[in-house]
């Protein structure tokens, strides 16, 4: 597994509307929502926002959000072919607990060699 980039996302800082352009998936992406107004689309697959929610895209997927939203992001690449494929079988909607959510953040603070995000609570 190769990590590619992790981000803090926040869509009013980066878009002058509502909706995210659609756009096809090129690699793995792990969302995780702190706030949001709208919903998230995967595919043909429609969730609305809410806190902790995660979504887990898949290369090769379409995807566009509607509405204001905040999220931590982490981009990975996976070489080997049978973890390729079971990742590809996951579902790409999730509402995780506020432990792994934390855990999620500490992960991507790792990533990005900053300690920016410390808990679930600082992102809303």
């Amino acid at each position: 597994m190769k990590i590619l980039n992790s981000r803090y996302f926040d869509l009013q800082n980066c878009f002058k509307n509502e909706t995210t352009p659609k756009r096809r998936v090129e690699c793995f992406e792990l969302e995780l929502i702190h706030f949001g107004t709208g919903c998230a689309c995967i595919g043909k697959e429609v969730h609305r926002h809410t806190k902790n929610l995660m979504l887990f895209r898949k290369p090769g997927q379409d995807s566009f959000t509607i509405g204001n939203f905040k999220c931590t992001l982490i981009w990975f690449e996976v070489e080997d072919a049978e973890l390729y494929v079971e990742l590809c079988q996951m579902p790409s909607f999730a509402v995780v607990s506020n432990d792994t959510a934390n855990k999620f953040l500490h992960l991507q603070a790792s990533i990005e060699g900053q300690g920016a995000l410390k808990t679930a609570s600082d992102c809303t």
